[in-house]
């Protein structure tokens, strides 16, 4: 048998990414549901309406930008990362990722004016 370690030696690059795509929208869902006293059986819909923040790969170039440096920050991440140990490999890419989304949309702002 294997254990957990070496299973996740193998995987550790999918992590961060899909706690990036999945993570931000729970946290956004969790934030809406809060604020606006949300019921709780609103959360399947309250969460896919976040998760489609993918979609934003298929606007115009502009709105790009911020799935590029989210996901660019990622892999940065896991570059300067990886000779380190494995729970720095999963948490610096998810901080970097998570870094690179907020300036994503900075920056968005900044050119939309």
């Amino acid at each position: 048998m294997v254990n957990a370690k070496e299973i996740l030696e193998e995987i550790w690059w999918a992590i961060p990414p899909a706690v990036i795509v999945f993570g931000l929208p729970l946290y956004w869902t969790l934030d809406e549901m809060a604020k606006y006293t949300q019921p709780v059986n609103s959360f399947a819909s309250i969460y896919t309406k976040n998760l489609l923040w993918i979609e934003a790969l298929f606007y115009p170039p502009i709105d790009r930008v911020v799935i590029l440096l989210t996901f660019g920050s990622v892999g940065i991440g896991c570059y300067l990362i990886r000779k380190k140990s494995l729970p720095l490999r999963i948490i610096v890419p998810i901080i970097s990722g998570v870094i690179g989304f907020y300036i994503g949309c900075i920056v968005l702002l900044v050119l939309t004016g």
